[in-house]
């Protein structure tokens, strides 16, 4: 249950460090969007209630898409990141003379935790310093 609430954390943070990412990979789509309006519901009721534009909205959907692709890709890894720590600890539960592989687990996700934060905080920092500058 801990990385799970982690993951989404990290998630979370990982969608706002994207949107600058998202404007400069989709720019060529962005200023391209024509006057469709957005296709999915969600988007499509929240671009009402911001009282957006055809354009605006079918903008909006295409800097979500790329969020929630990222978002889905960082959940999967912060999630994959846990299982050595899950397994280590199921094997402890069994059998206490494997309590090592339980704190090894802890010890990867960790790692893998702060590695992933760490690359998402720095990209974010570039992307928004970037978008700022423009």
């Amino acid at each position: 249950m801990l990385v799970h609430f982690v993951a989404w954390g990290v998630a979370c943070g990982t969608a706002v460090a994207q949107m600058p990412l998202a404007i400069w990979a989709r720019q060529k789509e962005l200023l391209h969007a024509g006057p469709t309006g957005a296709t999915v519901g969600l988007v499509r009721d929240a671009a009402r209630n911001l009282a957006l534009s055809p354009t605006e909205a079918a903008q909006l959907q295409i800097v979500l898409g790329f969020i929630a692709w990222g978002g889905a890709a960082i959940l999967l890894a912060v999630h994959l990141a846990g299982l050595p720590w899950a397994i280590g600890a199921a094997r402890a539960a069994r059998r206490p003379e494997l309590g090592a592989a339980a704190k090894k687990g802890l010890r990867i996700f960790g790692c893998a935790c702060a590695t992933i934060g760490s690359v998402v905080l720095l990209a974010g920092v570039a992307g928004w310093i970037w978008l700022y500058t423009l």
